[in-house]
This record gives C-alpha cells, sequence and structure tokens, in this order.
C-alpha cells in the first residue's frame, strides 16, 4: 500500500522509535518521501537509538534481538521535528546546488586536465630518455629494433601535450585504411 507523500512532515519522537524498530530505515523513508540518510539524520537529532547492521537479517532468521528502550529526550533534544517539502523549498535548494556544482566540476576537471598532461609529459620525456638510450645498443640497427624504436619515437611526440603530432595507426579491421588521433588533456580523440 502506496502511502500518500505529504508536503509537511511531522515527527514525534515516541512514534519514530516505534516505527523505527518495526520497519527497516530504508523502507520508512520510501514511505515519507525521504531518503534513508536523512531519516537516520532526523532520528540522530531526536537521540533515537536505530536498530544496528545486522539487525533485520537476524530477526528475519528467528535469532534473538535486543531493542533497547528510548531513554528520556534531554532538554536539548527536540521530541518533535517538522520537515517541510514545500514545492518552492525543494526547487529553491536545487537551484542553490546546480549554481555550485559547475563551478566546482569545472575546477576539478581543470586540475585533472592538468595532471594528466603534465602525466603525460613526464612519459613523453623519459620516453626520449629510453630512446636514446637504447639507439646506443649494438643491436640498434637491426631492422625490428629500428622500427621499434621509431614507433617509440613517435608515440612520445604523440603523448607529449607541447607536441602538435598526429599519429596515424591503421586499422585492425583494414589494415589498408588508417585513423588519425590527436592528444588531447582527456585522452585520444578520432580526427
Amino acid at each position: 500500500m502506496k502511502r500518500e507523500i505529504a508536503q509537511v512532515i511531522t515527527f514525534q519522537r515516541n512514534q519514530l522509535y516505534d516505527e523505527i524498530w518495526s520497519v527497516p530505515i530504508l523502507q520508512l523513508a520510501k514511505q515519507y518521501g525521504l531518503s534513508d540518510v536523512g531519516l537516520a539524520k532526523i532520528c540522530t537529532k531526536m537521540k533515537i537509538p536505530r536498530p544496528p547492521r545486522g539487525y533485520w537479517a537476524k530477526r528475519s532468521y528467528g535469532q534473538p534481538t535486543t531493542r533497547p528502550i528510548l531513554r528520556p529526550a534531554p532538554a536539548d533534544t527536540p521530541t518533535e521535528i517538522t520537515v517541510d517539502r514545500d514545492a518552492k523549498q525543494l526547487s529553491k535548494a536545487n537551484d542553490k546546488r546546480r549554481v555550485h556544482k559547475p563551478d566546482l566540476m569545472t575546477e576539478r576537471q581543470r586540475v585533472r586536465r592538468l595532471k594528466i598532461a603534465l602525466r603525460d609529459m613526464e612519459i613523453a620525456r623519459r620516453t626520449r630518455v629510453y630512446v636514446e638510450a637504447m639507439k646506443r645498443l649494438s643491436n640498434a640497427d637491426a631492422p625490428e629494433q629500428a622500427e621499434w624504436l621509431d614507433w617509440v619515437a613517435r608515440y612520445a611526440n604523440h603523448i607529449d601535450p607541447t607536441v602538435d603530432y598526429k599519429m596515424d595507426t591503421p586499422l585492425k579491421s583494414n589494415p589498408n585504411a588508417k585513423v588519425l588521433y590527436k592528444f588531447t588533456a582527456q585522452g585520444f580523440v578520432d580526427d
């Protein structure tokens, strides 16, 4: 049976205590149109003990469970909490979230892009050092080794964000067709 979700919900301490111990918090929160975290915060404010983890599993298997008594509320603890779910208030809270999150995400994206660029720049530098060291070996002129070192040098140019370089790569499905890729801070982008 689906309960009609009210715009204004008033929680009484004793009644909420009984409900919390009779139904899992996730189900109870859905009945009120709240999140389980929100309902748990209300219980914390009202100093209502909640069932511990595993309580409902033990109860479903018939194992003995204990329910602590509801102690009298301290002087600074509310015995009644009203949650106003007015549409204006909900839309206002949603608008506040929308204003702050894009700025935060943009800053995070900028930091992420910088970290990727710096990491790739360091990899490119180390790759070039590797190529130079490998060219000093006696087998550097061997066809397989020369081809490998040529590819490694092109790859270093490809991942280095300071170099404007496009690497052509043959497709596995059609070796004659080539796809051009260019480096971006987010990864590889088809041209």
